[in-house]
């Protein structure tokens, strides 16, 4: 599991790369994400995060990523795990 440091540049390893993963026989990727920060209340409220603002650029584009992060660990062949998922056993 690779933890890149907030606000800082993702660290370049390959143990993000789900390929490298699935190669070297795992069956999972975690994935240490915060799509709660990708939310835009667009339902609620769109006003509150409005097209068009930086905000609502910076959102579309991080939940962009965290979509194109799952995808490519399915694409993989990989199960995608959350940092907290409890395994059931």
């Amino acid at each position: 599991m690779v933890h890149h440091n907030p606000g800082e540049q993702l660290f370049e390893t390959k143990f993000n790369d789900p390929g490298v993963l699935k190669q070297w026989g795992y069956n999972g990727q975690v994935i240490k994400a915060f799509p709660q920060t990708a939310l835009t209340y667009e339902a609620f409220d769109p006003a509150l995060v409005p097209k068009g603002s930086p905000e609502r650029d910076w959102a579309d584009t991080y939940g962009k990523f965290v979509d194109e992060r799952f995808a490519a660990a399915k694409a993989a062949g990989l199960r995608r795990r959350w940092r907290n998922e409890r395994q059931s056993r």
